[in-house]
């Protein structure tokens, strides 16, 4: 709450798209991003599958959040077949609403 941002949101949102993908323990990500620093190859235990998973999770929520639940505007947002959209969100335990 008291860093200085002297950007804007989108580095806001940078920020936090790293947070979550970092694959440090929550303790360790917020001062280690916001200092600068590049995480250094040793320290991530998150492979770079999971992590490709974790972002393909979380554009897929954020489809779902931005078009109220409407599969097709999903569809059309993502520029995915139906039947791929279903498969991703069982594989990610995500629903409609």
């Amino acid at each position: 709450m008291s860093h200085d941002w002297p950007g804007n949101v989108r580095e806001l949102k940078s920020l936090s798209e790293r947070f979550v993908l970092s694959g440090l323990p929550a303790e360790q990500r917020i001062p280690k991003l916001l200092s600068g620093k590049v995480i250094d190859c040793g320290e991530s235990s998150v492979s770079l599958r999971d992590q490709v998973s974790l972002f393909e999770r979380h554009l897929i929520q954020k489809s779902i959040d931005r078009h109220d639940g409407n599969i097709k505007c999903v569809m059309d947002d993502l520029q995915i077949p139906r039947r791929t959209l279903n498969e991703k969100m069982a594989k990610y335990g995500l629903s409609r609403s």
